[in-house]
C-alpha cells in the first residue's frame, strides 16, 4: 500500500503511519550513534600516514572545525526549519526533506568510514568537506522527521503513543549499535567500520524510504494554520522569557556531563581492561546506562504524583552525585593501582554505578523537560503568546551548543592525559592492518592486537586514566551540580505558580470569549 501522495485529515493518525514513522527511527539512531560515539575512535585508530607531531595537529584541526560546525549548526536549525515551513511540495511538506536528507546522510555515512583517498593533510580536508555535509543532510533530515510529530495530530494521547514508540525505536537503534561495535572493531578497525558504515547507512536509507512510501501527512491545509518559527522569535523570546532561559542553560549543563562518559568511555576502557578486551566491559556499562534510562521513564509518572519537581530534582542530583563520586573515587585509585581490584570485578562495579548514576540523571532530566514545558503558559501568561514552536525549537538549539562545547572538552581531556600519543602507535597499525590482502606489510588481527596492546603497556597509563575519569566522573558531577543550583535558584515555577498562571490564563480567555459574545 503506497500512500506517497496521501493525506488525512483529523487527528486520528493511521496505524500504518503510526507504526512506520516511530520505527524508521531504529535506522536514524543507529546512524547517529556511529557518528557521536565512534567517529572519534575511528579518526584516532587509523589516520593515515602521520608522525606524532602531525598526528596531534591532525585531530586538533579536526575537533576545532567539528566545533565549528555544531555552532554553526545551531545557529542553522531554525534557518533551515523556516525552509521546510515555507516549502510546498506535491509529495508534503516534510517528506521530501526526510527523503532527500536521509539518502544523501546515509551514502555521506558510507564516505565517511569508506574512503581514504588522501593521506596526511589530504585526508583531514578531505573528512572534514565530507563531515560538513554530513551534518548539514542531517539536519534537513532530523528537522523534517521531528517537526512531522506535532503535525501528525493534536491528541495529547495519540501524540504520547507516538513518541513511546519512538522512544523504543531510538534505543533500539542507539544501543544495538552502542554494545556491538566495541567488541568487533580492535585489530580490523578499518574493515570493520567500512563495512557497519555500509550496512548502517543502507539500513538508514531504507527506513527513510519505507516512511516517504508508506506514511502519510496530515492535510497541508490543517498543518499550515499552527505556528511558524521564524529565527529571530528564538532569540526574542528566549532572552524576554527568563525562566526559560534557565532551563536552556541547564540543559546545555546537563547534555555536557552526561555525554562525557560516552565520549571518553572506550579510551578509558581500552587502557584498562586491554584493547581486544574493553568491548565487553564497555557493553556491560551500556546496559546499566540503558536499564537506568528505562527505570528511570517507568518511576517517573509515580515520584510527581507523590513528590514535588523541586524534591524530585534534589534528590535525583543527591543520588547522581554520589554515584558520580563513587566512579571518580574508585575509579582514581584504581587508575594508579592503589586499591587491589582485579578488573574481573571492576567490570561488574562500572554497570552498578552507571545505574546509580543514569537513573537518577533520566529522572532530573524529564523533570527539566516538564519545567521548561511549562515556560510555554509563562510566555502567555507574560507576554500574551505561547510560542509552543519556538520553546520547543530552542531545546534541540541547547543541544547542538552542548555537543560543540563536548568536541573541545573532549579534545583537551584527551590531549592532557596523553591518549593521542597512546592512540597514535595504535592507528600506525591498524592502518598495516588495513591493507589489501597479499600486501607484504599487512599486518593479521591477532598482531594488529598485540601490538596494540604493547604500545598501551609501554605507556603512562596512571595519567591517562586518572585524567580520562576526571573527564568522565568530575566534570559530569560539576556540570549537574551547576545545572541543579541554576534550576533551583533561578527557576520561579513551582507548582503553585504554574496553577496560578493557568487560572489566569483561563479567565483571560474566558472574559475575552464573553467580550465577543457581548459585541
Amino acid at each position: 500500500m503506497l500512500n506517497l501522495f496521501k493525506t488525512y485529515k483529523g487527528d486520528n493518525v493511521p496505524k500504518l503511519t503510526k507504526y512506520v514513522y516511530s520505527f524508521t527511527g531504529i535506522g536514524r539512531d543507529a546512524a547517529y550513534t556511529l557518528i557521536n560515539l565512534f567517529l572519534m575512535i575511528y579518526l584516532q585508530l587509523t589516520l593515515p600516514e602521520s608522525n606524532p607531531q602531525q598526528y596531534k595537529l591532525m585531530i586538533m584541526t579536526i575537533m576545532i572545525t567539528m566545533l565549528v560546525i555544531h555552532l554553526w549548526d545551531a545557529v542553522n536549525d531554525p534557518i533551515i526549519g523556516m525552509l521546510i515551513e515555507n516549502s510546498r511540495f506535491k509529495l508534503g511538506k516534510y517528506k521530501p526533506w526526510i527523503l532527500i536528507g536521509g539518502i544523501v546522510n546515509g551514502l555521506l555515512l558510507m564516505v565517511l568510514f569508506s574512503f581514504r583517498p588522501f593521506g596526511g593533510w589530504g585526508y583531514v580536508v578531505f573528512f572534514i568537506v565530507t563531515y560538513l555535509l554530513w551534518e548539514i543532510s542531517f539536519t534537513l533530515n532530523d528537522i523534517g522527521y521531528w517537526g512531522m510529530v506535532p503535525s501528525l495530530t493534536r491528541d495529547p494521547k495519540q501524540r504520547n503513543q507516538i513518541t513511546m514508540l519512538m522512544a523504543i525505536a531510538i534505543n533500539i537503534g542507539a544501543f544495538t549499535v552502542g554494545g556491538l561495535v566495541p567488541n568487533l572493531y580492535p585489530g580490523r578497525a578499518i574493515q570493520v567500520f567500512r563495512t557497519l558504515s555500509i550496512i548502517i547507512g543502507s539500513v538508514l536509507i531504507f527506513s527513510q524510504l519505507l516512511l516517504v512510501f508508506l506514511c502519510k501527512e496530515r492535510d497541508r491545509s490543517e498543518v499550515d494554520s499552527e505556528e511558524i518559527i521564524k529565527v529571530k522569535d528564538i532569540f526574542k523570546v528566549v532572552f524576554q522569557n527568563k525562566p526559560l532561559l534557565v532551563m536552556l542553560g541547564a540543559i546545555v549543563l546537563h547534555y555536557l556531563g552526561g555525554s562525557m562518559f560516552n565520549n571518553l568511555g572506550q579510551n578509558y576502557m581500552h587502557f584498562t581492561f586491554g584493547y581486544a578486551e574493553a568491548g565487553q566491559a564497555f557493553l556491560y556499562f551500556l546496559v546499566g546506562y540503558a536499564v537506568g534510562s528505562i527505570v528511570a521513564n517507568f518511576i517517573f509518572g509515580f515520584l510527581v504524583k507523590k513528590y514535588t519537581r523541586a524534591q524530585i530534582l534534589r534528590g535525583a542530583f543527591i543520588i547522581s552525585a554520589i554515584g558520580n563520586s563513587l566512579l571518580f573515587v574508585i575509579g582514581s585509585v584504581h587508575s594508579f593501582g592503589w586499591l587491589p581490584l582485579p578488573n574481573a570485578i571492576y567490570q561488574w562495579i562500572l554497570p552498578v554505578l552507571a545505574l546509580v548514576i543514569f537513573t537518577p540523571n533520566g529522572v532530573f532530566y524529564l523533570t527539566l523537560l516538564v519545567q521548561i514545558t511549562n515556560t510555554v503558559e509563562y510566555n502567555e501568561w507574560k507576554f500574551g503568546e505561547r510560542k509552543e514552536g519556538v520553546v520547543f525549537a530552542a531545546r534541540p538549539f541547547a543541544a547542538k551548543i552542548s555537543n560543540a562545547i563536548t568536541v573541545i572538552v573532549v579534545f583537551l581531556t584527551l590531549t592532557i592525559g596523553g591518549v593521542y600519543d597512546i592512540t597514535n602507535k595504535i592507528s600506525d597499525y591498524e592502518v598495516l592492518g588495513g591493507l589489501p590482502e597479499g600486501d607484504a606489510r599487512r599486518l593479521a588481527t591477532e598482531e594488529v592486537q598485540d601490538l596494540a596492546q604493547a604500545a598501551i603497556d609501554g605507556a603512562n597509563l596512571g595519567r591517562a586514566r586518572f585524567v580520562l575519569i576526571l573527564g568522565m566522573a568530575l566534570l559530569p558531577l560539576i556540570c549537574q551540580t551547576l545545572a541543579y543550583l541554576l534550576v533551583s535558584r533561578k527557576y520561579p515555577i513551582d507548582e503553585k505558580m504554574y496553577d496560578q498562571i493557568v487560572k489566569e490564563i483561563d479567565e483571560r480567555r474566558e472574559a475575552a470569549e464573553a467580550e465577543v459574545a457581548e459585541a
